[in-house]
């Protein structure tokens, strides 16, 4: 089963747990099922398409800094261990590279709106998101 396990926000503090996660998953993983919970993504004060085409994809307003979207260490850093079957994944880099969320990377949109991703970009990510997968869980 595939979770969202951390909450962002548009204002400080950017990012927190989901209040009550550990004891919500709690009967899935007694069941013996596999939970993968996933950090949630960035979010913004601004819809990232309408900036870049109000200001140009190059703007500093349509690039946030990666620590005025997300906490500086992952609220899902002390879930470590505390549930068996609980596999964490973190993708923000793949999102955010070098510090920087930008609204689109290459000729592709990363957003459709201030925090969803594009299904283009998603789809771009695909091979890396397996990856992370089977390391996350040991799966193979």
């Amino acid at each position: 089963m595939f979770t969202v396990a951390s909450l962002t926000q548009s204002q400080a503090p950017f990012e927190t747990e989901v209040p009550g996660y550990l004891e919500g998953i709690r009967p899935f993983t007694d069941a013996g099922m596999d939970v993968v919970g996933v950090r949630d993504n960035p979010r913004f004060s601004i819809n990232m398409p309408e900036c870049v085409q109000k200001n140009g994809a190059d703007a500093p307003e349509c690039n946030a800094p990666l620590n005025e979207s997300l906490a500086e260490s992952s609220p899902l850093d002390s879930y470590r261990g505390k549930v068996e079957g609980l596999h964490l994944m973190d993708l923000s880099d793949l999102i955010c590279a070098a510090g920087t969320c930008p609204a689109v990377v290459g000729n592709v949109y990363v957003y459709k709106d201030n925090n969803h991703l594009t299904k283009t970009y998603v789809q771009s990510m695909i091979p890396m998101f397996e990856q992370r997968l089977l390391a996350a869980t040991g799966w193979v």
